[in-house]
């Protein structure tokens, strides 16, 4: 209906030449148009009647676009021809069902000149009427559904369900089986399930279409699947892998984490030097154990380039008191950025490395470690109880390993200082046995 509003200046037309109402209070008029001659608002030059379930639109000028509609200001009434010529009325009379009530005016009701009013055609409803009656429950439960099950159940998707799950153990014969059916009978959601399904058995499977469009669609709803089932949150994508030429599959966000230029992109990011993840463990076990000397080093390092900047000894000592952050600042500080670059890289293995790479159990720890560092983050921006914390840094974490033990690392009642060394000791614990635990593959590039 939108559309056809849309292009209602290029719609056939017919010029009503009476207008009469018959039932005001059901909105009924019977009308009778000027015998049709073919319309120049059609476009394959076609002699439009009206026909019985034909949506008009009744104007009093023909518009030369559908702004028109609104700018003269008018309210347009729509109807439906409720009877046509072929239900006993004389030729080119109709009666017709209205939105709403027609003025009629004396001139048109004779049908003067002055008083043109025409009927475009806007669509048709039989064909809606008889799709809703298709749908209709009462009916199809006292028809025959024979068809409608052998349509949309077709043996053709049980069978070659069945023989790619028994042929994946038989390695010694090729078979092929056909998945058809008109559209709409599920044959890219049933494909999709077969993947799936594969999937949990261990099975690498290669899908091809003849079309980018038909790739797309598979890999949206293998997404949609095990984004759907999956154990742990987010969902791994690293067992499923997009293969092509990106502008022409027109990969978007939500194809991107399955790409696979996008996924060596990242994970190239997780295995460098300066920004991998054995970087990113050793990185934060540090800073637990020695975070003290660390800040030693960045006061010292600190104290040089002011030096180096050639300042006079006054100015020196006034930019030491000013300048030189304390402990608890620099702890916030440098435990936040180690934190965000610690999730983001592990998030992104997560993502993107296979399960035979990166296991479900080393995902878990993970998990529950970055919990642990996001509680003792919220521990640190605190105000209180930071009297003693380069005693808690300095420390051994093996005094505390006893209370690593304890299973809940929120909030409690008892004091930010045994929050502090509770924690501590468990993310100790915890960097430790992953850097023994973890053995991924490293990446000398894209290659």
């Amino acid at each position: 209906m939108c559309s056809n509003l849309e292009a209602i200046s290029h719609a056939p037309f017919v010029e009503i030449k009476s207008l009469k109402c018959t039932k005001p209070k059901e909105l009924i008029y019977r009308i009778a148009i000027t015998p049709p001659i073919r319309s120049s608002g059609s476009g394959d030059n076609e002699i439009y009647s009206p026909r019985k379930g034909d949506i008009l639109m009744l104007l009093h000028s023909r518009p030369s676009d559908d702004s028109d509609l609104i700018q003269d200001q008018q309210s347009h009434r729509l109807c439906e021809v409720f009877k046509d010529e072929f239900v006993v009325l004389p030729p080119y009379n109709y009666v017709i069902m209205a939105s709403g009530e027609i003025n009629i005016s004396k001139d048109t009701r004779k049908g003067r000149a002055n008083s043109r009013l025409l009927a475009n055609f806007l669509m048709s409803t039989i064909n809606y009427n008889r799709i809703f009656k298709a749908l209709s429950i009462g009916l199809a439960r006292g028809g025959n559904l024979g068809v409608i099950q052998k349509v949309l159940r077709p043996d053709s998707m049980t069978n070659a369900i069945l023989n790619c799950i028994s042929a994946r153990q038989c390695r010694h014969k090729k078979s092929i089986n056909l998945i058809w059916g008109p559209p709409g009978t599920r044959k890219t959601k049933t494909i999709t399930g077969l993947v799936w399904l594969l999937d949990q058995l261990g099975c690498r499977t290669l899908i091809c279409a003849p079309t980018n469009a038909a790739v797309r669609e598979v890999v949206s709803r293998l997404l949609k699947l095990l984004k759907e089932f999956s154990a742990i949150s987010p969902c791994r994508m690293g067992d499923v892998v997009l293969l092509g030429n990106e502008k022409r599959l027109k990969v978007t966000d939500d194809l991107q984490d399955v790409f696979l230029d996008y996924r060596a992109k990242k994970l190239v990011e997780c295995f460098a030097l300066l920004t991998g993840w054995k970087h990113c463990l050793s990185s934060v076990l540090e800073f637990f154990i020695d975070g003290v000397s660390i800040y030693k080093q960045d006061l010292h390092y600190k104290k040089i380039l002011r030096e180096e900047k050639g300042r006079d000894w006054a100015n020196k000592a006034e930019d030491a008191d000013i300048d030189e952050e304390s402990f608890v600042s620099f702890a916030k500080r440098e435990f936040s950025s180690l934190v965000k670059k610690f999730t983001t890289c592990f998030g992104t293995l997560h993502r993107h490395l296979p399960r035979d790479a990166f296991s479900d159990d080393n995902c878990k720890k993970i998990y529950n470690l970055i919990d642990s560092l996001e509680c003792f983050k919220n521990l640190l921006s605190k105000e209180e109880g930071f009297s003693n914390l380069e005693e808690i840094f300095e420390s051994p974490y093996q005094d505390a390993m006893s209370l690593a033990e304890t299973t809940s690392f929120e909030q409690c009642n008892s004091s930010t200082e045994f929050n502090l060394r509770h924690t501590r000791a468990y993310c100790c614990q915890m960097l430790k046995m992953l850097e023994k635990s973890l053995n991924i593959t490293s990446l000398s590039g894209k290659s």
